[in-house]
């Protein structure tokens, strides 16, 4: 489901990063992060969750959100954040996952 630019809240910003969700009913599901904004992001996985289903969205970094599933189409997904990201928390969430994608991986320091 591809909504216009002008109907989305915040930007939207391409990124390849693990993601895990936990639906409300306990459903354990291991996706990719395929966009993000401060309101939201896309995913692509193998499992269908209807809209309007609750999830607790967790990054490599250790990060955690809760969402909510507003539309799916095929194996893609969108998420709303109930609490949008600021600015600032959505550079520093960026950074993080471009040194830390996936799970299991650790930063090498210099």
């Amino acid at each position: 489901m591809h909504i216009p630019a002008r109907f989305r809240e915040s930007r939207r910003y391409p990124i390849a990063a693990d993601v895990s969700l936990t639906t409300s009913d306990g459903t354990y599901i291991e996706s990719t992060v395929t966009d993000i904004s401060r309101h939201g992001l896309a995913i692509d996985g193998l499992i269908q969750v209807p809209s309007g289903t609750e999830v607790d969205i967790r990054f490599p970094n250790g990060k955690n959100f809760a969402g909510r599933v507003v539309w799916y189409e095929g194996f893609w997904m969108g998420l709303t954040l109930k609490t949008p990201l600021k600015k600032a928390e959505l550079q520093e969430l960026m950074a993080e996952l471009a040194v830390q994608p996936h799970f299991g991986n650790t930063a090498v320091a210099a």
